[in-house]
């Protein structure tokens, strides 16, 4: 009865996920310099990256539903914020002659 769970589920529940390097349909991300899968993110066997993951998609769970912001007020005011960004960047670079 103790063998009928093998040694290999955890590998069977993160090649479900989409993990291992033999699976056809994985899903994963490429960073600039290594690729992360989502099973590692969701097994947190990428512990930084499942972190990022938990607090980022805290702090938006608590920015849309407690404090009751909605997504185009969101983009609007990222948007606002790049443009004013950019128009200092470029007013510092030409004052400062570079």
């Amino acid at each position: 009865m103790g063998e009928s769970a093998s040694s290999s589920s955890s590998s069977s529940v993160h090649r479900s996920l989409g993990g291992g390097s033999g699976s056809s349909l994985s899903l994963s991300y490429i960073c600039i310099d290594c690729c992360i899968s989502v099973a590692d993110l969701l097994l947190w066997r990428n512990r930084t990256g499942a972190v990022i993951l938990l607090v980022s998609s805290t702090a938006f769970w608590f920015l849309f539903e407690r404090a009751g912001y909605n997504l185009l007020s969101f983009v609007s005011n990222v948007l606002l914020l790049l443009v004013a960004i950019l128009f200092l960047w470029a007013k510092s670079a030409t004052l400062l002659n570079r």
